[in-house]
């Protein structure tokens, strides 16, 4: 068995979603979006829109994006884009790492294939997967340093 390298460490979670309920009032009927911490805002005086959720700096340069798209309802995405220079900037100057920690469940639903016909195709009816991925400050590049596909219990 392998040992830990390290038995704790320091966790800073760089972008947060951010809800407002719709029983506060009747005109916001619920909403929610993604922006970048206090912390990585406050040190780049970027500034929020209101009416996108991105964030700019005080020269009016786009920092961040934030996207929302869902088909449906039954397949939502949520994704924030930040400026690969501020990353990166952040990053060096606190010596953190970024780490990407990807873990769901996945259905596939098939409203017109059956179980027994999606197997065939390589679809598992239902999958878990866990995966952690390492962002390189020093040349951009991201790498896989964990990854394992679980059958369901």
């Amino acid at each position: 068995m392998d040992k830990p390298i390290y038995d704790s460490f320091q966790v800073f979670i760089p972008v947060r979603e951010n809800q407002w309920e719709s029983y506060h009032s009747s005109l916001n009927h619920g909403q929610s979006s993604l922006t970048l911490a206090r912390e990585f805002s406050v040190d780049y005086d970027l500034r929020l829109d209101a009416q996108s959720w991105n964030m700019y700096e005080p020269s009016g340069n786009i920092a961040a994006i934030t996207t929302d798209w869902s088909e449906s309802g039954r397949n939502r995405q949520k994704l924030l884009y930040v400026r690969l220079d501020l990353l990166r900037s952040y990053l060096l100057q606190r010596d953190m790492d970024l780490v990407w920690v990807i873990w769901g469940e996945r259905t596939v639903a098939l409203s017109r294939l059956s179980n027994h016909h999606a197997q065939p195709l390589g679809f598992k009816h239902y999958e878990v997967f866990k995966e952690l991925l390492l962002f390189d400050r020093s040349n951009s590049s991201v790498m896989s340093i964990f990854q394992m596909d679980l059958e369901p219990e």
